[in-house]
């Protein structure tokens, strides 16, 4: 196996100098060394450390460079039954911890109208690093409030272009200044 190269999944900052998140503890820091050694020594937990669930298979938008292949059909799209991610969330405890969670894959977390009710189930139960990618149409005032009180660790913002014209042009559906006002108000509130 000395020829065999792992790169785990990028899917968070670097951990070097300042980029290390408020919410640092021991723990934390723990969590993300496994996140990146695991893979590496080839180390199996009985349980996964992180997990991606999606929250909503749905999307508001119809940008021009999502898949023209969906992975599901219009008759599967929907919104995660939230007794049902309480099972799954569920299965893991102090011996086999969930550490990191992320909301949303291919859809829109925020269609889902129990997304605040995750996250805060989530971080009740331990988990460390609560977080979803969004296009942020829905996230308004009392969403953002919600997510806030709920104990959202991160947010991603997905936005293509700095102006009004070229962001439309290719997120089809979604509205720039709405955009704009709503990170305004995440900023303010957070």
């Amino acid at each position: 196996m000395d020829n065999v190269i792992v790169k785990p999944n990028s899917n968070f900052t670097s951990l070097k100098g300042n980029n290390l998140p408020d919410y640092a503890s021991e723990e934390y820091l723990h969590y993300r060394s496994c996140w990146s050694r695991y893979p590496k020594e080839f180390i199996l937990r009985d349980m996964p450390l992180h997990l991606d669930i999606e929250a909503s298979s749905r999307c508001n938008l119809k940008c021009t460079f999502c898949d023209k292949l969906p992975l599901l059909k219009p008759g599967q799209l929907g919104n995660l039954d939230f007794e049902l991610f309480q099972h799954i969330i569920d299965q893991f405890d102090e011996t086999h911890k969930l550490w990191g969670l992320k909301l949303s894959y291919r859809g829109e977390p925020l269609i889902n109208p129990r997304v605040s009710d995750m996250v805060r189930y989530a971080k009740e139960h331990g988990v460390l690093d609560v977080y979803f990618n969004t296009n942020a149409m829905f996230l308004n005032e009392e969403t953002s409030r919600r997510l806030i009180e709920a104990g959202l660790d991160r947010i991603s913002i997905s936005i293509d272009g700095t102006e009004q014209e070229s962001y439309e042009s290719v997120r089809i559906g979604a509205d720039f200044k709405r955009l704009v006002e709503n990170l305004e108000t995440l900023a303010r509130l957070k």
